[in-house]
């Protein structure tokens, strides 16, 4: 075996024992997943919407107080969707509008969020790309941090930064990585003993450099990477976040077969609860501090 080969053994084992460490520990620091809301329960929850947007991304969190902020913002094409839906929530300011990376299918819509609500503070990384939708994105955050004062910062690896109460802590920047995909910013979202992993388009070299880092990532709920790609996704990540549900964000019958089989089929074969925004439309979690609920649609 040539030292190389050697490198590479240790570095699986060593990623693996943290997996299998992460899964011990920190199982018994989870919140319940439960069916449903108990009636007349005296706990405010929160809320994660996870818009059917076709074939990009676009969360909507909000606090129990009232308080929203938007991860991602899909195409251009669904634009009138995020923007009704947005609407019909109630929501007339984001405290923050966080862009993972500068693919069109997570930042088409970011123009016209900026310019239809009053949004506090803008995350996004330095990356750029020659797309018209880029260009749509990067004027309209200059013409609202001129006229309404927003904040344009750029998370860095070990930063947090909340949502009223709720904590989101910064697991990757992308900043060591070249591709689009895997510059993408990956958080853990936490409130008490309910946690959320978003890792946006970024694969398993970024996957690998989170774990080698040590970081927890135990979570109840994981947005499946790059929208359930076998590009992301590993059996050692899956392991070391060890989620009680999975959400995809993806179109109906969309061009790159996703989610793809191998993810589906590793899903599966961990008992964990599979919802697609192709299958199942707007998808809705309520959490407290102890507690998970999908909500019915």
């Amino acid at each position: 075996m040539t030292k190389r080969q050697k490198r590479k053994l240790l570095i699986y084992i060593v990623i693996l024992i943290i997996a299998a460490i992460g899964f011990i520990s920190d199982r018994i620091e989870k919140s319940t997943v439960v069916e449903d809301i108990p009636e007349n329960t005296p706990v405010s929850y929160s809320y994660v919407h996870f818009l059917d947007v076709g074939q990009g991304d676009c969360t909507l969190i909000e606090t129990h107080d009232g308080k929203f902020g938007l991860i991602d913002a899909s195409t251009q094409n669904a634009s009138y969707k995020i923007l009704n839906y947005l609407e019909n929530e109630g929501v007339e300011e984001l405290e923050f509008v966080l862009f993972t990376h500068p693919h069109e299918d997570h930042i088409g819509c970011g123009d016209e969020v900026l310019e239809n609500f009053n949004v506090k503070t803008v995350y996004m990384n330095d990356k750029t790309e020659n797309t018209a939708a880029y260009h749509r994105l990067i004027n309209a955050v200059s013409q609202s941090k001129q006229e309404k004062g927003t904040k344009v910062l750029r998370p860095l690896y070990g930063n947090t930064f909340f949502l009223g109460d709720i904590r989101f802590d910064v697991l990757s920047d992308g900043s060591d990585f070249e591709g689009l995909n895997d510059s993408s910013i990956c958080l853990r979202m936490e409130l008490g003993k309910s946690t959320f992993i978003f890792t946006g388009d970024a694969e398993k070299i970024v996957e690998y450099s989170i774990l080698e880092k040590g970081i927890n990532v135990s979570a109840e709920v994981f947005k499946l990477g790059h929208h359930g790609s076998s590009t992301s996704n590993s059996d050692a990540f899956l392991d070391a976040v060890s989620p009680d549900i999975a959400i995809t964000s993806c179109g109906i019958d969309n061009d790159y077969g996703h989610p793809h089989d191998e993810i589906v089929d590793a899903i599966n074969r961990r008992g964990i609860i599979h919802r697609r925004t192709d299958l199942d439309g707007d998808i809705l979690l309520a959490f407290s501090e102890n507690t998970i609920s999908i909500l019915k649609n």
